[in-house]
């Protein structure tokens, strides 16, 4: 019977530690497979592509057979999976997107698809695609999947600041991912708020000599309003015990109360 033979020739390739060796009882196995769903298509069961997406020896073969997996099997979430996690493998994150959507609507207590869709956009240099997720952690994740998902875009600003030119836009939206999804790493709250502050910082001396130049109401809601998301983000990364986010944040912070006197004013004067 070819899944007794399929059965066999896996288990010897499973054991194998030489690739080499190993090799020809995949195709073995992966033969084998084949002919048992060429005689019988209809009876194959979930655990019948499992096998054969395991033995397969080239990721199009495996592609084949998880689409057909999926196909057979629409609401089976490990059918989803594994056609996610190939999609993911091959960069087609698009495709990816897509099932682990559908996964999530199945069920939504499952996390793991949508941390491995979001680390390959991190590592495709897409970490703004990995927010797309965070109402889903938001709302589903547990504390583990939250740390693990803010953990991962913490991973992906580190290396953003220090870029030249600096994306001071991806780093206050990253930030600000980090901090929406709550986690309960203490740490991650401080990074967090950290790439939000040094995203916003460089707002403030241009707006600050706008408002000097102009003396418009505009230009003092302007920076009013970059003084209130930047102080509580300064506040919160001068907790750190890392020195030099401390010194950034408190070095900072220190310079805004003549600055906020000076902006009240300008708005009680203006906005009239």
């Amino acid at each position: 019977w070819p899944d007794l033979k399929g059965n066999s020739c896996a288990a010897q390739a499973a054991g194998e530690s030489d690739p080499a060796k190993a090799k020809p009882k995949f195709e073995c196995a992966y033969s084998a497979f084949n002919q048992e769903y060429t005689l019988e298509p209809a009876r194959v069961d979930s655990l019948f592509f499992q096998k054969i997406i395991y033995v397969a020896q080239t990721a199009a073969d495996s592609m084949t057979w998880a689409r057909r997996f999926a196909q057979k099997y629409p609401t089976s979430v490990s059918a989803l999976e594994v056609e996610a996690q190939l999609f993911t493998g091959a960069g087609q994150t698009d495709s990816a997107i897509a099932i682990v959507n559908t996964l999530t609507r199945l069920d939504s207590t499952e996390s793991k698809p949508v941390l491995v869709i979001s680390k390959a956009l991190i590592d495709a240099n897409h970490p703004d695609a990995a927010l797309q997720f965070v109402p889903y952690f938001k709302k589903n994740g547990d504390e583990t999947a939250k740390n693990q998902y803010a953990g991962l875009l913490i991973t992906a600003l580190q290396p953003l600041a220090q870029l030249t030119p600096r994306p001071d836009s991806l780093l206050i939206i990253l930030g600000q991912g980090v901090i929406d999804v709550a986690p309960t790493t203490p740490n991650y709250l401080i990074y967090g708020n950290y790439y939000i502050a040094v995203g916003l910082a460089d707002q403030l001396t241009p707006l600050s000599t706008a408002l000097r130049q102009e003396k418009t109401c505009s230009a003092a809601k302007s920076e009013d309003a970059l003084l209130t998301r930047l102080e509580p983000a300064l506040t919160v990364a001068a907790t750190s015990s890392m020195a030099g986010i401390t010194t950034f944040a408190q070095g900072l912070l220190d310079k805004l109360p003549p600055e906020k006197t000076f902006v009240a004013g300008m708005i009680k004067e203006t906005c009239k």
